[in-house]
C-alpha cells in the first residue's frame, strides 16, 4: 500500500511536468508565431517594392513575345512553310514556356505585403490575374492535346478557322492581366520595356 502511494505521487508530479513543459513549448512557439507575423505586417516600402515587381518584371514577363500566345492564327501565318503539326508543336512549346515564365513571375509577387494599402491590393490582384491568364493556357495546352490528328492534315487555312473556333485564350483574361501590370506601372510611374 505504502508502494503504491509512493508510485501515484510520482506519477501525479511526472505528469505534472510533462504537461508543464508542453505548456511551456506551446508558448514560445506561439510567441514566435506573433513575432514573425509582426514583422511580415510591416510590408514592403514602395521603392522596395517597386525594385521587386520591376526584377520580376524584366526576367519573366518582358521576355515573353505576347502575340504568340495569345493569338495562335498570328503564329501559324508566320509559319508559312511547316506542316500543321509542327507548327501547332512549336506553338504549344512557347506555350509552356510563357506559362512557365508566368509561375515563376506569380511566385514572386506572391504575398508580397507593402506599407501602402492600395499597391498591395493591386498587387493581389495582379496575382489573381495572372493565376488566371497561367489556368487559361493550361487549358490551351490540353485542347491543343486533344486535337485530332486527322484535323493536321487540313489545308492551313481550314486548320486556322478549326484553331480559331476550338483553341483560344479568352481575351478578358489576357486584358485583365496587361491591365493589372498597367494599373501598377500607373501606380508607380514606372516605364517597363514593351
Amino acid at each position: 500500500m505504502k508502494n503504491l502511494k509512493i508510485l501515484s505521487v510520482a506519477l501525479v508530479i511526472m505528469i505534472g511536468n510533462i504537461l508543464f513543459m508542453g505548456c511551456e513549448i506551446y508558448n514560445k512557439y506561439g510567441e514566435n508565431k506573433s513575432n514573425s507575423t509582426n514583422t511580415n505586417q510591416e510590408g514592403l516600402s514602395i521603392y522596395e517594392y517597386n525594385d521587386k515587381f520591376t526584377n520580376l518584371y524584366k526576367k519573366y514577363i518582358d521576355p515573353i513575345e505576347k502575340e504568340e500566345y495569345d493569338d495562335i492564327n498570328k503564329f501559324l501565318l508566320k509559319q508559312d512553310n511547316e506542316d500543321n503539326y509542327k507548327s501547332l508543336r512549336k506553338y504549344k512549346k512557347l506555350l509552356n514556356i510563357s506559362n512557365q515564365q508566368l509561375i515563376e513571375f506569380k511566385k514572386g509577387m506572391n504575398n508580397l505585403v507593402t506599407k501602402d494599402i492600395d499597391l498591395t491590393k493591386l498587387n493581389n490582384e495582379l496575382i489573381e490575374n495572372t493565376l488566371n491568364l497561367i489556368k487559361e493556357i493550361e487549358v490551351e495546352i490540353k485542347e491543343i492535346d486533344n486535337i485530332p490528328l486527322d484535323n493536321y492534315s487540313m489545308a492551313k487555312s481550314e486548320f486556322m478557322i478549326y484553331l480559331q473556333k476550338n483553341i483560344s485564350i479568352q481575351s478578358y483574361i489576357k486584358t485583365k492581366f496587361e491591365n493589372s501590370i498597367e494599373s501598377i506601372r500607373n501606380y508607380l510611374d514606372i516605364e517597363l520595356n514593351k
